[in-house]
């Protein structure tokens, strides 16, 4: 049986964002033809940078409409990250129909289903495409489905693979700190995230993962002395609020879905 589409997936998608969507360089290297000008797609990916997505995203559809599968593959790879999961398969679907073994596109198309939070399409697209790509951002977008989905210890195997392609990458890296949190793996998820948040690097969205990771832990106390530590004083007591469900949650799919409203909200 297919599981409804969860109200909560964007939510944690959101969250998960930075490491979630393919950064803007690694889309071009997984869709650009070894071939053909790049005159568009520069002046669409320039636009894009600049924070002109809707301009962007014309000039992205304009090559798409008139080239290859690879266009319409990175015409996808924008509208994800625009947030636009159906314009993203639209875009995917016109690849695959150029070039059925597009791997770019079988990754991208089980991508936009995560983002409309269909979890078990998700599921079943990105484990067979995922492998195909072999790129850190695939097995990440795997790792997150697979948590959405309830299976732990599966999203920790994907996030490993990740990890192993990207090991200074600070968003994986915690990605996969909580999916072993989920997984019951305790005291690797905590080193895991300690070190990130001790990285010159670190964002305070990391910080609030610190938090998150031992709540999931069983280290509330300090989670809670994290929090006091490191967020906005008018960020607090919400965000404890949201902390302390996790205590009465109960699967594994039940905790990821919180997890993903405490970090978007």
């Amino acid at each position: 049986m297919t599981t409804r589409p969860s109200r909560y997936a964007p939510l944690l998608l959101i969250a998960w964002l930075p490491a979630c969507t393919l950064t803007q360089q690694v889309a071009n290297d997984m869709t650009k033809p070894a071939d053909q000008p790049r005159g568009a797609h520069v002046l669409a990916s320039t636009l894009e940078e600049s924070g002109e997505m809707a301009t962007a995203l014309a000039v992205y559809e304009s090559a798409a409409a008139t080239g290859d599968s690879a266009a319409a593959a990175r015409l996808g790879e924008a509208y994800l990250r625009a947030g636009d999961g159906v314009g993203a398969e639209r875009a995917f679907r016109l690849a695959l129909e150029r070039e059925p073994n597009n791997v770019a596109a079988q990754l991208g198309l089980g991508s936009a289903a995560l983002r409309r939070g269909e979890i078990d399409v998700a599921v079943a697209s990105l484990s067979k495409a995922a492998p195909l790509v072999d790129s850190a951002a695939g097995y990440n977008r795997l790792g997150i489905a697979l948590t959405l989905a309830g299976k732990a210890p599966e999203a920790v195997a994907a996030f490993e693979e990740s990890h192993s392609r990207a090991a200074n990458d600070l968003d994986i890296a915690a990605n996969l700190a909580l999916a072993e949190a989920l997984a019951g793996r305790k005291d690797q998820a905590v080193d895991r995230i300690r070190g990130v948040a001790r990285s010159e690097s670190a964002k305070p969205t990391h910080r609030r993962n610190l938090a998150l990771v031992l709540a999931l832990t069983g280290a509330g106390g300090e989670a809670e002395s994290v929090v006091e530590a490191n967020l906005p004083a008018a960020d607090r007591p919400a965000f404890l609020r949201r902390l302390r469900t996790l205590e009465t949650a109960g699967d594994a799919r039940a905790r990821a879905k919180i997890v993903g409203t405490i970090l978007a909200g």
